[in-house]
């Protein structure tokens, strides 16, 4: 007998996703399963890539493939065994089946109708599940992901949580009466676990926590990164300069430790409309406070741009623990040099990426 219950577990992001997703990797007590859509080549409990691959019209604007290059015709190979993955999955004899990617809501309506339309087809009960974070804490973690990643072309660009383009249309296609809207606030949950609450919400008691790569960056970290990249001359475009850049994100995660980053609640302020806050409050009782007072992106410029004196200190000390023979120096300074020294690394690591990538394209030919 195919799955009665389905949870749709969509996120948002920095919400303690990865964690549920690998806490829950392979978990199936006879009743309750993980679905398995790992393939060769994608081999993530992250369920994000598989359902896009399946779901979306325009494959080719599908991150994934785009940062592997994949032609459309090798990502339709992808989709055709991804939706065997899922098909099998379907049809297993379990009370509940748990689908978990914050990539789902890239999907728009009549791509979510279609995603609807497979659950059901089994006569589930589907359930979206979506955490909630609250404004600032949401674009202060997005920002500093962006950054580390080396994705921030422009280091001002506040993210914004769009709680109505995410989840308005999960209303409209699946009903409000499917939804499940939870507060992201660990401080509330079982021993302070995302994944603990996940599991006690769904009626599972012996999944373990696990430790996440999700690593916040102090303050004085996410400002190096901010400095360094709107460096006039620096291409993140570039995939060895995006990963030379990523070799100093990691740099400074180990050994430039301090006050966790928070953006000013003015510069959330300025990005994100109050009407998204009022319409999430609205549906889901969440009772966000909308953030308050203005910040121009000059302002914030100069905000970003200053290092603490402690931090100042420990970048020269990290230059000189590496051999680099750079005297205290203005931030853009050091920071350039520490970037200039992992140069040669991310040249490799690059080319070796490039080489897997392509045996892999050939071998899905």
């Amino acid at each position: 007998m195919p799955p009665r219950k389905i949870i749709l577990h969509v996120g948002m992001h920095k919400t303690g996703t990865t964690s549920i997703q690998r806490a829950f990797d392979g978990y199936d007590d006879g009743r309750i399963a993980y679905a398995d859509l790992k393939i060769r080549r994608n081999r993530t409990p992250n369920h994000g890539v598989a359902l896009e691959t399946i779901f979306r019209d325009e494959i080719e604007k599908i991150p994934f493939h785009r940062m592997h290059g994949r032609s459309p015709r090798t990502i339709l190979r992808f989709r055709e065994r991804f939706a065997k993955r899922l098909d099998t999955q379907l049809a297993l004899d379990r009370e509940t089946l748990i689908f978990s990617g914050e990539a789902i809501p890239r999907l728009n309506p009549d791509e979510l109708r279609a995603l609807r339309d497979k659950l059901q087809s089994t006569d589930a009960r589907v359930t979206v599940v979506a955490y909630l974070r609250d404004p600032v804490g949401f674009s202060s973690s997005m920002y500093q992901q962006s950054l580390k990643t080396g994705a921030a072309i422009d280091p001002r660009y506040i993210p914004r949580p769009g709680y109505t383009q995410k989840f308005l249309k999960f209303q409209t296609v699946f009903g409000a009466e499917s939804l499940r809207f939870v507060k992201f606030d660990p401080f509330r949950f079982p021993e302070k676990s995302v994944v603990k609450h996940f599991a006690e919400m769904i009626g599972v008691s012996d999944v373990k926590d696990t430790e996440t790569a999700n690593t916040s960056l102090s303050a004085d970290a996410v400002r190096c990164l901010y400095i360094l990249a709107k460096e006039p001359d620096l291409d993140l475009s570039n995939q060895t300069n995006r990963a030379a850049f990523r070799r100093v994100a990691n740099i400074l995660a180990a050994d430039m430790p301090g006050t966790s980053f928070r953006l000013p609640e003015a510069a959330v302020a300025a990005a994100v409309p109050r009407a998204d806050i009022a319409w999430i409050n609205q549906v889901s009782g969440v009772g966000f406070e909308a953030p308050e007072g203005k910040m121009s992106s000059e302002e914030l410029d100069e905000n970003m741009s200053s290092l603490s004196e402690a931090g100042h200190e420990r970048l020269h000390e990290i230059l000189r623990a590496r051999g680099l023979a750079i005297e205290r120096d203005a931030a853009s300074t050091m920071l350039a040099a520490l970037y200039q020294s992992t140069f040669s690394t991310a040249q490799w690591s690059v080319l070796r990426t490039r080489l897997k990538d392509s045996v892999a394209t050939w071998f899905a030919r």
